[in-house]
């Protein structure tokens, strides 16, 4: 009929007029404009149900997984391991193969990156860090100034690459000086760390600062390239504490430990 519009019916043959459609994304369906009242419904409904800019961002930064140290007992790094997998916590152990020569024999031997840590990924909070420290010989979980400190995931992931190819690998020195370089080919390629010399070799360091730890692979000097960057302050670290340097034995205040 002239002058009038058809409604669009919903469930129970009542007219959808001045009403919406609404998934469960909160968007809307439907082609009337929303009257004034149900647009302030709306708009309630989302805020109740959703959160919406920084709240939204605080929400996913609380809830996101990262990287965290945790140092163990001498010896225990494994028996670590072994129990958070078991209880569905990601986890790293950092470790390399080493001859040992005795007078009879050789003998492969597995031997730690980082004697006395292991790594594990997590979103902080009070109940995760009470599961990670029941892992028996878990000591604590590294951090400082009131609270644990993460790992950027770019730091684990050059600890991989340089562990992962077939080249020597060795535990070394703690380094704060030396040129910044990057692998620009060979099995390294794009690894980033601190060139030294030592003896007759060339070798790359990579370190992970909040437990004062580094490991060392060889590497043809002609297959690295200055990057413009001292050791101190690679242009791409953000500004996050756990980039600075601590002690790597003695419960710090801030390490969330079983006497916390």
């Amino acid at each position: 009929m002239a002058g009038h519009h058809t409604a669009e019916r919903y469930g129970g043959g009542e007219p959808a007029e001045g009403k919406v459609r609404m998934n469960e994304l909160g968007s809307t369906s439907g082609e009337r404009a929303v009257p004034g009242d149900n647009l302030v419904s709306l708009q309630s409904s989302l805020n109740r149900h959703f959160l919406i800019g920084d709240n939204l961002l605080a929400h996913k930064l609380a809830h996101k997984r990262r990287w965290y140290a945790i140092q163990t007992r001498s010896r225990f790094e494994e028996t670590v391991v072994a129990q958070l997998t078991a209880r569905a916590v990601e986890t790293y152990f950092p470790s390399f193969e080493e001859i040992h020569q005795w007078k009879d024999r050789k003998r492969v031997v597995k031997m730690a990156a980082f004697p006395g840590y292991v790594f594990a990924r997590f979103a902080e909070d009070s109940d995760s860090r009470v599961h990670i420290l029941q892992a028996r010989g878990a000591v604590r979980i590294v951090g400082h100034g009131g609270g644990i400190v993460p790992i950027p995931d770019s730091d684990i992931d050059s600890v991989r690459l340089l562990l992962g190819h077939k080249g020597r690998c060795f535990s070394n020195p703690f380094l704060r000086e030396g040129t910044w370089v990057r692998v620009h080919r060979g099995p390294l390629k794009n690894l980033e760390g601190l060139f030294i010399r030592f003896k007759n070799s060339c070798r790359i360091v990579v370190s992970i600062e909040l437990v004062s730890q580094s490991v060392a692979a060889e590497v043809d000097a002609s297959d690295v390239e200055a990057v413009g960057r001292t050791a101190n302050r690679p242009d791409h670290v953000d500004d996050q504490p756990g980039r600075l340097g601590l002690p790597a034995e003695g419960n710090q205040a801030g390490d969330w430990s079983r006497a916390t």
